[in-house]
């Protein structure tokens, strides 16, 4: 019985330092970026309806990170708020892709598919 209370402290001990570390490794973990931020606020604005608010807050979005995939795409949300669809769609999943296509070509599979089936994989 005098093993197991001389153990116990020592669990507690180990239990609260982890629980300490763990509690300190999380704020980095989540931490936003200013794209991030942008965002952020600019979905504020989409809410209200301020499209051109929410276009100039994108804008520095990408500005700060160019593939930021929710800055396009409340890019796209504000364009079309504005009734302008040409536009919009410039933000849409197939562009957005179509930025990555180089980095995509690189992959052994996607060669191969190329060559089984000549232009599938062209967007």
């Amino acid at each position: 019985m005098s093993a197991i209370r001389g153990v116990a402290p020592a669990v507690v001990v180990i239990l609260m330092a982890a629980a300490a570390w763990l509690a300190a490794a999380t704020p980095a973990m989540a931490q936003l970026t200013d794209a991030d931020v942008y965002v952020a606020e600019a979905t504020l604005a989409i809410e209200d309806k301020q499209w051109d608010r929410a276009l100039d807050l994108l804008r520095q979005a990408l500005a700060k990170e160019p593939d930021h995939v929710e800055a396009l795409y409340y890019t796209g949300v504000a364009y079309m708020g504005k009734r302008q669809p040409a536009e919009a769609v410039k933000y849409g999943p197939a562009e957005v892709a179509g930025r990555h296509l180089d980095r995509l070509s690189a992959r052994p599979g996607l060669r191969r598919a190329r060559a089984v089936r000549p232009g599938a994989a062209a967007p």
